[in-house]
């Protein structure tokens, strides 16, 4: 399964590129919430080339992931409560920011080994997600009146949704379960959200 790290890593980064493709391409007629996911999916496919680097020279990258994490989970969150109807779920998304923010503040200070991953902080945030996707689905469905399949935030949110409960336990047990199938797994879940997040621009693009 070792001789399988690179071809799965790279598959990886490739699959990233494709969501930040199609936002590009879309990106005349992109809303300011997709505007903030291709900004988003750019800084991936930044620290992913980064953390391809790193392997390649056989050195660590662990350490950008503590400071990644807040900015990834303001992004998602701030993008998903423009999706709520009602203002109060609006404002207890964006509070989940500014509590979240401070988790991983006190992840930071408290980090004794750079080279270990922010494991702690991508649990929690897989579960915040996990609860706010499928909450946000449910709500869009029934508003909907047309086809989901051609709402652009279905694709979004059906990508993280299933990036974040796929990968809730491998995070929080990640310390307990060190395995190359299981890392092979979240990089498979990682390219299967990076279609469904392509997907998306493309809806959006076609959006009227």
């Amino acid at each position: 399964m070792k001789g399988l790290f690179f071809p799965v890593l790279f598959a990886t980064t490739a699959s990233a590129a494709f969501p930040v493709v199609a936002g590009l391409a879309s990106c005349r007629r992109a809303r300011l919430d997709t505007r903030l996911l291709l900004f988003l999916f750019i800084l991936i496919l930044l620290i992913d080339f980064y953390y391809l680097y790193c392997a390649w020279r056989q050195t660590g990258a662990n350490w950008i992931h503590h400071f990644y994490a807040p900015v990834e989970y303001a992004i998602l969150a701030i993008v998903i409560s423009t999706w709520q109807a009602r203002r109060y779920e609006k404002k207890i998304i964006l509070y989940s920011v500014a509590l979240f923010t401070l988790l991983c503040a006190w992840d930071i200070i408290n980090v004794k080994d750079w080279t270990s991953s922010s494991d702690f902080t991508a649990s929690v945030a897989c579960a915040l997600f996990v609860g706010m996707t499928s909450y946000t689905l449910i709500e869009i469905e029934r508003r909907q009146a047309g086809s989901l399949l051609r709402d652009y935030r279905f694709w979004f949110l059906i990508g993280l949704l299933l990036y974040s409960s796929g990968n809730l336990a491998y995070f929080a047990f990640f310390r307990r379960f060190v395995s190359y199938y299981l890392w092979a797994g979240h990089n498979l879940l990682n390219i299967v959200a990076n279609f469904c997040y392509t997907a998306g621009f493309v809806c959006q693009a076609r959006w009227d």
